[in-house]
């Protein structure tokens, strides 16, 4: 058997983490086989013809921490039943246990996207800076131990080339749209808004609502979340802000592209934190809008600039009233909500999967011997 994915996400489903997962198993699947090790989805397991999916045994309710260790812990056995020739890891952890085998002749490709040091300056209280320097050494020695390291954008390979990788084990694999064809829907009338906001729900969802809230204008508000979002606190604020009776929320699912032509514009809410200046993320509300042949009013940062290029109406990065001026003119001007989709339709073009399936594939026949 020459490829084994590990992942800690359920697969299939509709976060950029599960589609992404989805498409190099279903690429390994049309290149001869493999196996794809991770959680199943709600719906059962990825369904492709040559694709075993083993299901990792993962708890419900786990947080990413939880499903990073036991990941961990079980992938070393699915590589010695199975004695891959590649060992595809998503995140450093998954990659830990492949790096061990090393000597046995397993290849290893690693997808860091965001690392726990990244999500641990993010929490409080802090992690005690100690800690904080184990993870980030042990970062460092999967990154430049791996054979392959894949970033999703220019801004996360530069991030990963200063952390020690050298130019030729580097390789970039931009993610595509969540869907192929989202359909034709011409914009609504109704100044209908979508805020996706698949990482750091909570944080991403206070800076729409606060802009939303002094914009003086009629508008509805669906918030779109990753699957395990406890809404709680975004509803909290909201009922703050006296606009609770504006807003929906919904989950990333079989539903979302029809939430999303429903908008006049989607709102890219991401917070400035340390895994966006790293690129360790992809800008979901970009991908769904560009999708969903959606205007796109998001903040003016070089990750979200990779990915939506010109097709985006842009705002300072956490400037509330950026953005609220930001969502008055594109609400209050139809020309300028026509001149933004001209410039997601010339977008849209550059974000597919073939690049990054044709790149993938290069690294593995690379590392496999063909």
């Amino acid at each position: 058997m020459r490829h084994l994915l590990v992942a800690d996400c359920p697969v299939p489903a509709w976060d950029a983490d599960a589609i992404r997962v989805r498409h190099r198993a279903e690429l390994c699947a049309r290149r001869g086989g493999g196996v794809l090790f991770a959680p199943h989805g709600v719906a059962g397991p990825l369904l492709a013809p040559g694709l075993k999916h083993i299901a990792a045994a993962i708890p419900p309710g786990a947080d990413v921490e939880h499903r990073e260790a036991l990941i961990a812990e079980q992938a070393g056995a699915a590589i010695d039943r199975h004695r891959p020739a590649v060992v595809h890891a998503f995140g450093i952890r998954a990659a830990v246990p492949a790096l061990m085998r090393a000597r046995n002749a397993v290849r290893v490709v690693v997808e860091p996207g965001r690392t726990p040091s990244q999500r641990m300056r993010a929490i409080e209280p802090p992690l005690p800076p100690a800690r904080l320097q184990e993870l980030v050494d042990l970062e460092d020695k999967v990154l430049t131990r791996a054979d392959a390291v894949i970033a999703r954008s220019a801004v996360e390979a530069a991030h990963i080339a200063r952390r020690g990788v050298p130019a030729e084990r580097l390789f970039t694999a931009p993610d595509g749209l969540p869907l192929p064809d989202a359909g034709a829907h011409p914009l609504p009338d109704l100044p209908m808004l979508t805020g996706v906001v698949a990482h750091a729900p909570d944080e991403a969802a206070e800076l729409i609502l606060r802009a939303l809230s002094r914009l003086k204008h009629p508008w509805r508000l669906t918030l779109l979340g990753p699957g395990d979002w406890s809404t709680g606190k975004t509803e909290h604020i909201a009922r703050k802000l006296e606009v609770d009776h504006r807003v929906t929320y919904a989950r990333l699912d079989d539903d979302a592209a029809l939430r999303v032509s429903g908008a006049q514009a989607v709102i890219c809410g991401l917070p400035w934190n340390r895994s966006v200046q790293a690129g360790a993320i992809v800008p979901e509300a970009v991908l769904w809008a560009m999708a969903c042949r959606r205007p796109v009013v998001a903040p003016d940062v070089p990750l979200v600039r990779a990915f939506a290029g010109a097709g985006a109406l842009y705002y300072a990065h956490d400037d509330v009233d950026g953005l609220r001026a930001a969502l008055g003119r594109v609400l209050d001007d139809r020309g300028l909500r026509d001149d933004l989709l001209g410039a997601v339709d010339a977008r849209r073009a550059a974000l597919d999967w073939a690049g990054a399936d044709s790149t993938i594939g290069d690294v593995w026949s690379l590392l496999a011997g063909g």
